[in-house]
């Protein structure tokens, strides 16, 4: 019996749905034995289990800046994760850059990275 898969939003490679299986979330067409997509992203990205929320955020704006990442030490800070174009996804820790007790980092490095994902991709 086939059960039926949730699907979480559309590929940013190919254009297929992405869909939730029990490891993490894949491209339709990155499942079976001629997989022709990349898109493959574990459900436990640096000891941080992925809501499913924040993986269709990934998916329409390939950056996400969360908290709660750890450290093997058990340290918790804050990271950017990237879905690069190859569908790997890059950790960028945001590490030493708190401003106080208001604000525990600059909202202006997430901006920072969506402006470089910008010219990134028109430069492409």
């Amino acid at each position: 019996m086939e059960t039926e898969k949730k699907i979480m939003g559309r590929c940013p490679f190919c254009g297929g749905n992405v869909v939730k299986t029990c490891k993490g979330y894949r491209c339709e067409h990155n499942i079976g034995e001629q997989s022709s997509c990349a898109l493959n992203i574990n459900s436990i990205i640096g000891n941080r289990k992925m809501e499913d929320n924040e993986i269709v955020r990934l998916l329409e704006e390939r950056f996400l800046l969360l908290d709660d990442f750890a450290s093997k030490e058990g340290k918790s800070f804050p990271t950017v994760i990237e879905l690069a174009d190859d569908g790997a996804i890059n950790m960028r820790p945001v590490i030493g850059k708190c401003l106080g007790r208001t604000q525990r980092y600059p909202v202006n490095i997430y901006n920072l990275y969506r402006n470089l994902y910008k010219t990134k991709r028109q430069t492409a």
